[in-house]
């Protein structure tokens, strides 16, 4: 809250923008149909987990079906919208096509699986709520030091290799935690759990890292007049694939007969599940040709 204060302050004072301002038309009707599919495929994805009467797993398979078809009204509905929030002509494309999708991949399987990382060392490793959160300090801090790093060297290594060198490291660290502790004595070491996992999610933040500048960047240069068409694009697919992402991995704990077993399916799912994201790399821009 005080960063979030600070910073309102600071735009306030130094973002200056024109004195007049053109009235924007949003489109409310996409808008709720889109929230209104989310949300019916989510409840869906609950019954399936949570099956409190007979009736629930077909109830929860009709959910399914109107979640599905209300976004593909949705998309029926923007193609004829005058002010649509999906612009659909952009995913026509088959870069920018494939940049949200592998978006879509990186929000459900990277922002997904790292949402439980303080439920996982809790329910599978006991740690205390304190040794939960100072897993997660090592990830933030690799992530930010390799993308400072990875987004002064992108005009020389390109966009594609990064990404799927980020994409590796990314499905590997996730295997690997959901597979446990090693069967040699990690946890006679001094704060050997944690010790452990903080490495794991050093690494994980290595490769988030390397991922997050060029997807940022990729298919900007294509359309550089639909700069801020392109960036609401992408972070709009992340927040879905993360809403997916977290729905799933809670219907798989659910289902699961304990976390331990849970967490390894989920884990080892998404993990393996992230390496779909390279056909989609391959299909968008290197990025070096507009150095």
């Amino acid at each position: 809250m005080p960063i979030g204060i600070v910073l309102l302050v600071f735009g306030w004072i130094f973002l200056r923008g024109p004195k007049r301002l053109d009235r924007l038309r949003i489109d409310y009707r996409g808008v709720v149909i889109f929230m209104g599919g989310m949300f019916v495929f989510m409840l869906g994805l609950n019954h399936i987990a949570e099956p409190t009467t007979f009736f629930a797993r077909p109830l929860a398979v009709v959910f399914l079906i109107i979640g599905i078809a209300l976004v593909w009204l949705f998309v029926r509905h923007e193609n004829t919208s005058s002010h649509p929030i999906l612009d659909t002509t952009l995913l026509k494309s088959k870069p920018f096509l494939a940049a949200n999708l592998f978006n879509l991949l990186l929000g459900a399987t990277s922002f997904g699986v790292f949402s439980f990382i303080p439920l996982y060392a809790i329910s599978v490793y006991e740690l205390s709520a304190l040794g939960s959160g100072m897993i997660l300090t090592p990830r933030s801090a690799g992530g930010i030091a390799t993308a400072a790093v990875t987004s002064f060297f992108l005009t020389r290594w390109g966009y594609r290799k990064p990404m799927i060198w980020g994409l590796i490291i990314g499905s590997v660290t996730t295997v690997v935690l959901g597979q446990g502790l090693p069967p040699w004595n990690v946890v006679d070491w001094v704060g050997g759990k944690v010790a452990f996992l903080g490495s794991l999610m050093l690494i994980a933040g290595i490769g988030v890292g390397m991922i997050m500048p060029p997807s940022n960047n990729a298919c900007i240069e294509l359309m550089p007049e639909k700069v801020a068409t392109i960036t609401g694009l992408r972070g709009m697919f992340r927040t879905v694939g993360g809403v997916l992402g977290i729905s799933l991995i809670t219907m798989i704990l659910h289902l699961s007969s304990n976390p331990v077993t849970g967490f390894r399916i989920a884990f080892t799912t998404f993990g393996l599940g992230m390496i779909l994201g390279v056909p989609l790399i391959l299909m968008t821009p290197d990025g070096r040709e507009g150095r």
